[in-house]
C-alpha cells in the first residue's frame, strides 16, 4: 500500500486507529498469492509480495500450470542448474522473461571451476 514509501504512509496514518484499509490490502495480496500458487515453498517467505502483487495481479494465471512450472524449476535447482530458488516465483509471474532472476548455471561444474579459478567441491 505504501508504494515502496513506508515512511510516508506511516507518517500520513500515524494517528489513524482504523486499519481496515491496510487489512483489506493485506488480505488481497495473500488471496492473490494463494490463488496463483497451489502450495508453498520455504523460499516464498520474505519475498516482496506487495511489489509482486502490484506488478502482476492483473495477469491471468492457471495455478496448475504455475505450480507444474515451479516444480520443474525446483528439479533444475536440485540439479544445480538454477541457483536462486527465490527468483523462481517472480520469474514465473513475469512470464519467464527475466532468466537472470534464476541465476542459471551456464557451464558444467568442471568448466565453471576452471573459469572461476575455484576448486570444484568433492562429492
Amino acid at each position: 500500500m505504501s508504494k515502496r514509501h513506508p515512511e510516508e504512509y506511516l507518517k500520513d496514518h500515524r494517528y489513524s486507529a482504523d486499519i481496515s484499509e491496510l487489512e483489506a490490502y493485506f488480505t488481497s495480496v495473500v488471496d492473490w498469492a494463494e490463488g496463483v500458487f497451489k502450495d508453498t515453498k520455504p523460499e516464498m517467505r520474505g519475498l516482496e509480495w506487495g511489489r509482486l502483487y502490484e506488478a502482476f495481479h492483473n495477469n491471468p494465471y492457471d495455478p496448475d500450470k504455475v505450480w507444474a512450472r515451479v516444480e520443474a524449476l525446483y528439479v533444475d535447482a536440485d540439479d544445480g542448474k538454477v541457483r536462486n530458488r527465490r527468483g523462481i516465483f517472480e520469474y514465473i509471474l513475469g512470464g519467464e522473461t527475466h532468466p537472470e532472476l534464476l541465476e542459471i548455471r551456464i557451464f558444467p561444474p568442471q568448466k565453471e571451476a576452471k573459469i572461476s579459478g575455484k576448486p570444484q567441491e568433492l562429492r
